[in-house]
């Protein structure tokens, strides 16, 4: 009979439980006393040794040594299980114990089953959590893919190699469906991260490189499982997959407004100077990209990667941007900048929360004061509107200090003659400060217009 024995803490030899030690209805002679120490003789009154043996009444085993002394609170190995005996000596089962052995440095956990055996190997279910053990011994801490312990206290970083997680050493079970705090984490690989999170799927892996809904919320996980508080995905255009998880809370974004810092990947330069921006995401968490959308009865740009765009904006016919031409006021262009970009595609002008603007108003542009026109749909007005000329949105007016009240312009190959208002003038003469001007034909086929001098 193979055996091994080790030594464990609180030996007591007193019996205290009451069990009783009588002779068993048997041809064997039984137990028997001598001074602190029990024996079980046979019927010839030889000492029984390695072997259990029962109390009279057939409720605990009992094993006898190799020189056939009763063991009592001893945790020892026979045919390559580990069983243990208490106090008292009676054998355990179904139950725990926390041993101190001469293999460890610490006590460890063991469980006896039905059978009095500790478990050996693997994953166990007991009540309702699981358990992994090697040599008889519970794990702990992190656990790799085979279920070896890793040494946490070693390596800051077994959270990222490990699979498992299974408490401490005073629990054990294992995390099912549920969320880990991590307390040490590389700060220079996780810069922007004030807590860190990874969550275990109900198989008790760890997420890895995957989003998962948790509490009717979707989170995502990086490749080494912790919980992303950032862009997570390839920010191309075309990918819907490219959403952004809330810092701290890893919460996706979805049907509403946020603010973020671009990724890298969106916009390198904003990245760099760490330039918070406005993003819209659908039910789903997906971004509004490459379009102009409705919100709340408003509109507003987006541009490839999902940045909400302002300023002035040239998009061709399908909403798409063209060229921003300057977003800060700081930037914005001068007048013959604006004009010149007639031609690029349609003029739309957003204000810095986002919504487009139309109709009438007064902007300044590289310190001149102008008045500027948008139509309802959204592009700048080129032409006449209501009477009026516009050069892409931009109201033409004669100067009355310099032109007197009236101005000749030329726009898009046709002239037109407009006063201080604006206003275009149609067919007639018209008395100048020193001309008089000579309006003929009309404004579907262009005026032609001459001056006379007084």
């Amino acid at each position: 009979m193979k055996k091994r024995i080790l030594a464990v803490a609180g030996l007591l030899v007193t019996l205290t439980t009451g069990l009783a030690f009588t002779s068993i209805a048997s041809s064997d002679k039984g137990w028997e006393l001598r001074g602190n120490d029990w024996y079980y003789l046979n019927s010839n009154g030889e000492q029984v040794t390695e072997t259990w043996k029962p109390n009279d009444s057939n409720t605990h085993k009992f094993y006898l040594g190799e020189d056939g002394k009763m063991y009592v609170d001893k945790l020892f190995e026979v045919n390559d299980y580990w069983y243990y005996v208490n106090e008292d000596g009676a054998q355990i089962t179904n139950q725990w114990r926390l041993l101190e052995t001469e293999e460890d440095d610490e006590e460890r956990w063991f469980y006896f089953d039905g059978s009095g055996r500790a478990y050996k190997e693997g994953w166990k279910t007991i009540g309702d959590k699981r358990y992994h053990f090697t040599d008889s011994k519970m794990d702990y801490g992190w656990l790799d893919e085979e279920g070896q312990m890793l040494d946490g206290d070693e390596d800051e970083a077994a959270w990222k190699s490990g699979v498992y997680y299974c408490g401490t050493n005073a629990t054990g079970w294992r995390y099912d469906e549920e969320w880990l705090e991590i307390d040490s984490w590389d700060e220079e690989e996780y810069p922007d991260y004030e807590e860190m999170w990874v969550y275990f799927a109900s198989n008790g892996k760890k997420d890895v490189s995957k989003t998962r809904v948790v509490g009717n919320k979707r989170y995502a996980f990086d490749e080494y499982g912790a919980m992303v508080q950032q862009w997570y995905g390839s920010a191309t255009p075309s990918n819907a997959d490219y959403k952004y998880y809330n810092n701290p809370s890893g919460t996706q974004a979805r049907g509403g407004w946020f603010v973020a810092v671009p990724s890298e990947d969106q916009n390198p330069e904003m990245y760099e100077d760490y330039e918070e921006r406005k993003f819209y995401a659908n039910g789903s968490g997906t971004l509004y990209k490459d379009a102009v959308k409705t919100i709340g009865g408003k509109k507003y740009l987006f541009d490839s990667v999902g940045i909400m765009r302002y300023g002035f904006v040239i998009l061709d016919s399908d909403k798409h941007i063209v060229r921003i031409i300057a977003e800060k006021e700081e930037d914005y262009p001068s007048v013959s900048e604006i004009k010149a970009a007639a031609g690029e595609g349609d003029l739309w002008y957003f204000t810095e929360d986002g919504a487009n603007k139309t109709g009438k108003f007064n902007i300044e542009l590289d310190g001149e004061r102008v008045a500027m026109r948008f139509e309802k749909a959204g592009p700048a007005v080129h032409g006449i509107k209501d009477g009026y000329l516009y050069h892409n949105g931009i109201l033409i007016k004669a100067n009355k200090d310099d032109d007197g009240k009236y101005m000749q312009y030329t726009l898009d190959g046709k002239d037109y003659l407009v006063n201080t208002s604006g206003k275009v003038q149609k067919a007639g003469t018209y008395n100048d400060t020193d001309y008089n001007w000579v309006v003929e034909g009309d404004g579907e086929t262009g005026y032609t217009i001459t001056r006379n001098m007084k």
